[in-house]
């Protein structure tokens, strides 16, 4: 921050000096005659001012600022974050689901999310959460531990394979649980009371905040947790999947999420494109204010 100081007060001064040169320069032309011209007699001359054309029309303004137009690649869309490993589906897990913590928008740091508080045992391996009373999923169920303790379980199921099994290989008895060698009754996650979720690590790791804002340490609703094909599912975050087709899909503000008062926006609508062409002309028109996939341009 310094430096950038430092050298845009280095340019403000190189331009007050330019602005000084030409105003000395200006008057100079106005008063001293030209060569061969009796003093006194000027000859006038007017600057040559040419219409220009080539110049880039602006972008429309936003007319619904309660709404977000997203223009992606089609695709075939993953909702179950147990089996989803792209990019663009976690896009819109960061909108439809929420774990123990989040990502500070600013800063990328983790702060509190579904979890109102957590405390670490003396050893630095046990972490205590504690859920948010006003916690609760878009149909209004409340959010417990146990839908915590249950996603993750049923994440790391040997049969499953997860993309992201191995990020739990943090916890206590999570690694040997994946590769089938024990139980999920060894596995460091219980939860000793409905709000309250304890996690048992193999070492010290003070980061661990920052593994659970990854959408793979999300809960899951307790019907959709022997489901195998998430339509619309039941999510905790600050939206839901209201519509879903082929051609887009519509995500509605979360009322029953615990901080709607803070979320602003009411819809996101994200509309699937087959090419760049159709993504450019989304954007050039104003249409769409976020671009996101691998078309090609």
């Amino acid at each position: 921050m310094y430096t950038l100081k430092k050298y845009s007060g280095a340019l403000a001064c190189a331009v007050f000096a330019l602005c000084l040169i030409l105003s000395a320069l200006t008057v100079t032309c106005q008063t001293e005659p030209a060569v061969g011209e009796a003093p006194g007699e000027q000859i006038e001359t007017q600057p040559q001012i040419r219409e220009r054309n080539d110049y880039a029309e602006a972008r429309p303004e936003v007319r619904q600022r309660d709404e977000l137009v997203i223009a992606f690649s089609k695709g075939e869309l993953e909702l179950d974050f147990r089996k989803s490993y792209m990019a663009s589906e976690a896009q819109i897990f960061t909108a439809i689901y929420e774990g123990l913590f989040s990502y500070n928008p600013l800063t990328m740091e983790p702060v509190l999310a579904a979890a109102s508080r957590w405390e670490t045992s003396e050893d630095k391996k046990q972490w205590t959460f504690t859920i948010r009373e006003n916690a609760r999923f878009q149909n209004g169920d409340p959010l417990r531990a146990e839908d915590f303790r249950a996603a993750w379980l049923s994440l790391l199921e040997p049969e499953k394979d997860s993309p992201y099994s191995s990020l739990f290989d943090i916890i206590a008895g999570a690694r040997d649980y994946r590769l089938g060698k024990q139980g999920p009754e060894q596995v460091g996650i219980s939860c000793p009371t409905e709000k309250t979720l304890v996690v048992r690590l193999n070492s010290p790791a003070s980061f661990f905040p920052s593994m659970l804002c990854h959408h793979s340490f999300s809960p899951i609703h307790p019907s959709l947790v022997k489901q195998e094909v998430w339509k619309k599912p039941i999510s905790n975050g600050p939206f839901y999947i209201e519509e879903i087709d082929d051609d887009h899909i519509l995500l509605v503000k979360n009322n029953s999420y615990w901080d709607a008062r803070q979320v602003d926006l009411n819809r996101l609508v994200i509309r699937f494109t087959s090419d760049g062409e159709e993504a450019a002309a989304m954007w050039n028109s104003g249409e769409a204010r976020w671009i996101h996939g691998d078309v090609n341009y």
